[in-house]
């Protein structure tokens, strides 16, 4: 990651306004956990373009990281409006809407219709957009069907190996039996 960021920052030596540099630099510094210099990184793409849907999406995925739930949802929607063909921003802007321990900032029935757009463009058969998908029906009070995707995401990442999202889902659908939705706890900004 160092060697990859060290090559980015060569190219903008050379020319400092390659969008896709400071892009590919705020992915490499998000994916350390160098969030601030990430998040610099990011807004200086938007900067020189602001309509750049991967960086309103990367810079959407920081915010988060950082417990910043209000201006992550600002940045997927730049990124939703940008590329509405994009499944990704529809799945992390659903998540958000469903899941963000601020309740003035979830938005259930707008996950749902977020999270099934995304399957729609990604495939239903995605055990990621099916577990968001399951997570919004959760909000949205819709907890038969919610409990019915999530296993149905399960089945799939376990076929998938995905052992990760396997283990995150079952507690879940838990929640889910019980008529609760699943929110994340609130991390320290």
């Amino acid at each position: 990651m160092d060697e990859a960021i060290t090559q980015y920052r060569a190219a903008l030596q050379c020319d400092p306004d390659f969008t896709d540099a400071h892009i590919n630099i705020g992915i490499a510094l998000l994916q350390s956990g160098r969030l601030d210099d990430a998040i610099a990184q990011l807004q200086e793409a938007l900067q020189l373009n602001p309509n750049l849907a991967k960086a309103h999406n990367n810079l959407g995925n920081a915010f988060l990281q950082k417990g910043n739930a209000a201006e992550a949802i600002v940045q997927f929607q730049q990124a939703v409006q940008l590329e509405p063909d994009d499944p990704w921003p529809k799945n992390n802007l659903a998540w958000l809407l469903a899941t963000t321990a601020e309740a003035s900032l979830r938005n259930g029935r707008k996950a749902v219709e977020l999270a099934t757009q995304a399957g729609e463009l990604a495939g239903r058969d995605n055990p990621i957009i099916l577990h968001t998908l399951a997570t919004a029906l959760a909000e949205a009070g819709r907890f038969s069907e919610a409990v019915e995707t999530a296993r149905r995401a399960l089945h799939l990442a376990e076929s998938q190996s995905n052992t990760k999202l396997a283990g995150a889902l079952q507690p879940e659908i838990k929640l889910y039996q019980a008529g609760r939705p699943f929110h994340i706890s609130p991390q320290p900004r």
